[in-house]
């Protein structure tokens, strides 16, 4: 019995390597199967359907609407840029989604990011080195969360309408319109908040004054860098291919074009551009461009919504005003043309919020800091 399975394989094998040097077949090694299930990435490329602000705002009626042919329906996407009030938006958005649906249309939602984990560093253990042996099964995301790794992003499910997480402008694969608003934060303000939550249970057991030197050797050290550039607006907003050139830095010449493809792309193509300065206002344009009767609660709730919100030991504020002259010259430094996206945003802000909600509205609202 052995030996005639023995036999069968070599013959298998033979014939292979024979029909490899006609030419008429591949080696198994070498055959590539394309999975089209859900969230797998479709070899070619779905070009995406991008509205331009106005048209967004004359089709976000039909936002799960329950009478429009699908390839015509909207789909709402939010571009999470990291710490600005992303995670309180994504929230406020599955709600709506939920409140959207009814007995005659669907409204699904799905959140989109990293699937099977981070990247974050862990110091081996003996326990750490055990899981690492242990099998693993790849997480392809579910019906309610989209795989993203960088700029790529999984094909969504065809009846998906609202798509919230960390995905790059133009980049998610539909063909059916697409309605892009995000939300960005002062980037100075920005930078120490996500150290402070990256680094959270280290600074807890740290004064003021030593998580204020920790944070300034950080800047000093990256400004000094030939990748010194900070890449967060000008990466998810403006990035353009090769995206292998993208990382958490970026060279200079790489952050002025992206830049500038950012503020293009933030006047062109969003339909809202929030400031977690004026939350209040992203929020009411929310409610202006997102058809939902008799919900003023709801969105009043909503406004005072605060998810992931720092939970330290020491403030951004005060962190941000015990850094010295020579660790702000360095921060200002690495987010130098992220503050040109940031201050694209609040121009494209500021005229969508008069457009929307009237200029009165607007100015009664102050702008609060870190």
């Amino acid at each position: 019995m052995l030996r005639r399975r023995t036999s069968a394989l070599l013959l298998l094998f033979m014939s292979g390597a024979a029909a490899k040097k006609k030419g008429k077949a591949k080696p198994m090694h070498s055959i590539v199967i394309r999975k089209r299930g859900r969230n797998a990435t479709l070899p070619l490329l779905i070009k995406p359907h991008v509205l331009d602000s106005d048209s967004a705002w004359r089709a976000a009626k039909k936002l799960c609407d329950g009478k429009t042919r699908l390839q015509e329906r909207p789909i709402l996407v939010f571009v999470h840029v990291f710490k600005s009030a992303g995670t309180t938006t994504r929230e406020t958005l599955k709600q709506w989604s939920a409140r959207r649906e009814s007995p005659t249309a669907t409204c699904r939602f799905v959140s989109a990011g990293r699937c099977g984990g981070g990247m974050a560093r862990r110091r081996l253990t003996f326990s750490s080195f055990v899981q690492l042996l242990r099998p693993r099964r790849r997480r392809l995301g579910s019906a309610n969360a989209l795989c993203t790794s960088g700029a790529r992003v999984a094909v969504p499910r065809p009846d998906v309408d609202v798509v919230a997480g960390h995905l790059w402008f133009g980049t998610l694969p539909v063909s059916r319109p697409a309605i892009y608003v995000t939300c960005l934060r002062d980037p100075v303000v920005l930078r120490v908040s996500g150290a402070l939550y990256l680094r959270l249970r280290r600074y807890d057991a740290l004064s003021l004054e030593d998580v204020a030197a920790d944070v300034a050797a950080g800047y000093v050290k990256k400004a000094d860098r030939e990748k010194p550039y900070y890449a967060n607006f000008i990466k998810r907003l403006g990035a353009a291919e090769p995206m292998s050139r993208y990382g958490s830095y970026v060279n200079g010449a790489v952050a002025s074009e992206s830049a500038r493809r950012a503020a293009r792309v933030l006047d062109d193509s969003f339909a809202i551009v929030g400031l977690t300065e004026k939350y209040g206002l992203f929020i009411e344009m929310l409610r202006k461009l997102l058809p939902t009767p008799d919900a003023d609660a709801f969105w009043r709730d909503e406004a005072a919504r605060r998810d992931n919100a720092n939970q330290g030991k020491h403030s951004t504020c005060a962190v941000l005003n015990a850094l010295g002259a020579d660790a702000r010259r360095a921060l200002n430094r690495t987010v130098a043309y992220e503050r040109k996206v940031y201050a694209a945003a609040v121009a494209v802000h500021d005229r969508r919020c008069a457009e929307r909600l009237g200029k009165k509205v607007c100015d009664a609202v102050p702008a609060r800091s870190c």
